[in-house]
């Protein structure tokens, strides 16, 4: 995968995790989302991706 496309699939699920964040009600989906956007910024900004 080229840098472009790994660039605007982050973009992507970012909006879509903070829509999440947005819309729901549950404290506990809340802040597991929360962690999980803080992990796809990170992964934004340094480029850093987790080995499976």
């Amino acid at each position: 995968m080229n840098q472009q496309s790994t660039t605007s699939a982050l973009k992507a699920e970012i909006q879509r995790v903070n829509a999440i964040i947005r819309t729901t009600d549950s404290p506990k989906l809340r802040r597991d989302m929360a962690k999980y956007l803080k992990r796809l910024e990170k992964e934004a900004r340094f480029g850093i991706t987790k080995k499976p």
